[in-house]
């Protein structure tokens, strides 16, 4: 009786392994399929406060009433990119653009800034993903923008490249 019940057992195992390898490897299968194809959702234009830590370009007319900048926030050893649009137009406006955070003079990080209207009186900002640097590292902003009353893209750049951890 042992014997039968010790084979019995070892059949059970040898059941128990393979429907464990079965499921493992269905749900690998099911985990490499490739998935439908998304759009990444752009960055919200957003309300902002300056402060110290915000290096920006001065203020570009880019149309009556409609005012761009271009900045970088660096905190220590933290840093983003961020574009400001400000309207004062009278009218709301269309907005889009795409903020960007260079290092060292390379491009290290480019957020396109989700499509949006702006009413007049408002300003808001986009922001790039924030970024951990050594503090040895030189960042910069830029920033290219759209609007319906300019008609045409405007880049500005925060230049010259701040130091990190200043």
């Amino acid at each position: 009786m042992k014997y039968k019940g010790f084979r019995n057992s070892v059949r059970i195992r040898s059941i128990l392994v393979r429907l464990v390898v079965a499921v493992i490897a269905t749900f690998g299968a099911i985990v490499a399929l490739p998935s439908p194809a998304q759009a990444i959702p752009g960055a919200e234009w957003r309300p902002y406060t300056k402060t110290s830590d915000w290096h920006c370009t001065a203020r570009n007319n880019m149309a009556s009433g409609v005012a761009g900048e271009a900045c970088v926030v660096v905190r220590g050893r933290l840093a983003q990119g961020v574009v400001i649009l400000r309207n004062t137009s009278g009218n709301t406006i269309e907005i889009s653009g795409t903020a960007s955070l260079y290092l060292n003079g390379d491009l290290l990080t480019n957020w396109w800034c989700n499509d949006t209207f702006l009413s007049n009186g408002y300003a808001r900002a986009c922001y790039t993903d924030t970024a951990s640097l050594l503090c040895s590292d030189y960042v910069s902003g830029q920033a290219d923008l759209w609007t319906n009353l300019s008609g045409r893209h405007i880049w500005f750049s925060d230049e010259p490249p701040r130091p990190m951890c200043q």
